[in-house]
């Protein structure tokens, strides 16, 4: 008798007894407090530490998002998934995420654009105003002019392989072609290397206006034919036709410009502003679209970041955080996650 009700299985055993299989099932789970019994811990669970450690990251520097989180701790070497920080951050109070962009949601991927085939392939430049204490007036003919002391106008040379920011100027007011060649004539200089192709909007300092008579002879066509550069445009009013500068021109006032307590008069100190914000962007951000690389990994060929070897979650190493700030400056924060000694 006894052999044959241990040959049964476990749905044979339950309709002998007239019981339902989850009952049996239940009632052996509860055998576990005698010790015939013991669940594990499952394998992919990660440990409540690492929960702890996303946690201290998004206080300590709440205008990162999820994305941006994830990608710091790939940069360490862990394949933590945004979901994965976002279910983690869940327990915190809600003041204290910060619901300002991640840039994280650099969808420029999905646009059509130029191909780079290596840095300094393709370049890109654009303009955007950045004000000093706001732009409320009235209307024309009262309204006043979009210059300094208003606002500063900043112009952006960015590497389209990499995305790194490679050149910069600032201007009291809108600047002309003539300004616009000089900075690029500046970073051609340092980098001793110059683009097949330029692109950019056909805002009035890259392109002849409509009526022009002889658009050929527009200062900044003239140049990139001397330079033997092809300038390109993007598309008018086609939102995404340049996504990327205009991409980093939303992190730019996002993460710099929006979050000092009073934008500088100085020039100087505007310059040094920018120019801190341009080395944090370049070297210490991951960028989501280049698989949480910097871009000056991507421009100098890095090679792929260090990967921690553990076979199950439940054995990850300890990691340690810490964080520091370039210049004194708070909104830029140099982040390392490191294996805890």
């Amino acid at each position: 008798m006894h052999k044959a009700v241990c040959g049964w299985n476990l749905k044979q055993t339950a309709e002998a007894f007239i019981i339902n299989p989850g009952t049996i099932l239940s009632w052996m789970r509860r055998v576990e407090d005698d010790g015939f019994f013991k669940e594990q811990t499952p394998v992919n669970k990660y440990p409540d530490a690492l929960k702890l450690l996303v946690q201290k990251f998004k206080t300590i520097v709440p205008a990162f998002g999820k994305k941006k989180i994830a990608g710091f701790f790939l940069r360490a070497g862990l394949q933590l998934s945004a979901t994965s920080v976002g279910r983690f951050l869940k327990d915190l109070p809600s003041n204290s995420q910060d619901p300002v962009d991640d840039g994280a949601s650099e969808k420029e991927e999905k646009v059509k654009r130029v191909t780079s085939r290596h840095p300094n392939h393709t370049w890109m430049i654009d303009l955007t105003a950045v004000p000093i204490g706001g732009f409320s007036c009235t209307w024309m003919p009262q309204s006043i002019k979009q210059s300094w002391p208003f606002c500063w106008w900043v112009a952006i040379v960015i590497d389209h392989f990499s995305r790194k920011a490679i050149g910069f100027a600032v201007f009291h007011e809108p600047p002309e072609s003539k300004d616009i060649i000089s900075l690029l004539n500046r970073v051609i200089r340092r980098l001793k290397r110059k683009p097949k192709y330029i692109i950019s909007d056909k805002g009035t300092q890259f392109h002849p206006p409509q009526n022009a008579k002889d658009k050929e002879n527009h200062p900044y066509r003239v140049w990139c034919r001397s330079k033997k550069i092809k300038p390109r445009y993007g598309a008018i009013g086609k939102y995404g036709s340049i996504a990327i500068i205009e991409r980093f021109m939303k992190s730019l006032k996002n993460e710099c410009t929006r979050r000092l307590i009073l934008i500088p008069y100085d020039l100087d100190e505007m310059r040094q502003e920018l120019r801190l914000y341009l080395l944090w962007y370049n070297q210490f951000r991951p960028h989501e679209y280049l698989k949480s690389k910097t871009p000056q990994e991507v421009y100098n060929h890095s090679p792929p970041l260090k990967v921690l070897d553990f076979k199950h979650n439940s054995e990850m190493p300890e990691l340690k955080l810490n964080i520091s700030y370039l210049e004194g400056r708070k909104y830029l924060p140099i982040v390392e996650i490191k294996e805890a000694a």
